[in-house]
């Protein structure tokens, strides 16, 4: 009972830790790795960087970025699920009882026909229509984070590439940066698709053949979404240890 539940908030906020402090430095310190492997630096230390660089700037970056994100899916499903039950409960009052009622029959119908007690439940088809209904609206509303999370795409690159970089302008250069290439950026990793499929196919082990694949293609981007964005400012946000651009 509650012995379970401490075990369990403990698990997730070590868990928690353990991706805020060691996994993302990492995933950024990879990403570091490829954008300078376009320029000829394959050095794998680069992978370790962000360790080695002013990692509680990487942390805090990262940390908010991930926050703001969860906010972005949470508060505006929160408020459009709120919406959508409200508007169903005055317009359809009873309809909406007699639904609850057929939902909650028919899960435990479905327990019992998981169970093997019981035959495929009548009110299945009133299961599935109602799940799949608050499924769609539940992606619309998440919309916002979907969104955002296309917009903050270029972070993990930024930091990569500069650890010391604040976060205010880590978020303002990829917003920059992803302003009408967002699509692009869909495009490019929905290509890969077909690619992923078959690695996971594999048991998971072709993904470590893809994925390589898939980090050198988005570090391209990235080069491209920047360079674009001097070309258009007329400067550059990145200045490498010799003084010259990226």
């Amino acid at each position: 009972g509650q012995q379970s539940a401490i075990m369990i908030g403990i698990y997730c906020l070590l868990e928690i830790m353990v991706s805020l402090i060691i996994l993302a430095p990492i995933n950024i310190g990879l990403n570091g790795f490829f954008v300078k492997a376009i320029s000829g630096d394959y050095d794998v230390k680069n992978i370790f960087h962000p360790f080695k660089h002013n990692l509680s700037n990487v942390i805090r970056v990262n940390f908010l970025m991930q926050l703001k994100l969860f906010l972005w899916y949470l508060i505006p499903w929160i408020i459009g699920m709120a919406a959508v039950v409200g508007i169903t409960m005055a317009l359809a009052g009873n309809w909406l009882d007699n639904i609850i009622t057929q939902l909650g029959t028919a899960a435990s119908n479905m327990d019992n026909f998981v169970s093997g007690n019981a035959d495929i439940p009548q009110n299945l088809g009133v299961f599935a229509a109602v799940y799949l209904l608050f499924l769609v609206i539940s992606i619309i509303f998440m919309l916002p984070g979907i969104i955002k999370n296309f917009e903050y795409a270029m972070i993990p690159y930024i930091l990569g590439e500069d650890e010391n970089i604040s976060s205010k302008d880590a978020f303002k250069q990829t917003k920059d940066m992803m302003k009408g290439n967002k699509f692009r950026y869909i495009g490019l990793m929905l290509s890969f698709i077909g690619w992923m499929f078959l690695g996971l196919m594999a048991f998971g082990v072709g993904m470590i053949f893809v994925m390589p694949y898939v980090n050198m293609a988005a570090a391209h981007f990235y080069i491209d979404a920047k360079g674009r964005l001097d070309k258009q400012s007329g400067d550059n946000f990145y200045i490498n240890d010799e003084g010259s651009s990226f």
